[in-house]
C-alpha cells in the first residue's frame, strides 16, 4: 500500500489517494462509479476535492474533516444527494 498523487494542489495541498498492493485505488473507483450512479454527488464531491487542493483545508466540517488518530493529514470528503 502506498500514497499516489491524484491532483496537484497549491501551497502544498496536493491530493493523494491510497493505492493498494494490487494496484487498485478505491477512491478513484468510487468516484468513477458515482459518475453513473449519482452524477450530482460526483460533481459536488469532485468540486470539494479540487477546492481543497486549490485553497487548502475547509473549515466546513459538513464537507470535509480531518481523520483522527494515526491518520494525521488525511481528510474525509463528503457530499449529499438532495434528490
Amino acid at each position: 500500500m502506498r500514497l499516489v498523487k491524484e491532483l496537484p494542489g497549491e501551497r502544498g495541498n496536493d491530493i493523494y489517494a491510497i493505492e493498494l498492493d494490487d494496484g487498485r485505488v478505491e477512491a478513484r473507483s468510487y468516484l468513477e462509479a458515482l459518475i453513473e450512479q449519482l452524477p450530482k454527488v460526483h460533481k459536488k464531491l469532485l468540486a470539494e476535492i479540487k477546492n481543497h487542493a486549490k485553497k487548502g483545508i475547509s473549515t466546513n466540517q459538513e464537507k470535509s474533516r480531518p481523520l483522527k488518530g494515526k491518520y494525521t493529514g488525511l481528510f474525509e470528503f463528503k457530499a449529499k444527494d438532495k434528490t
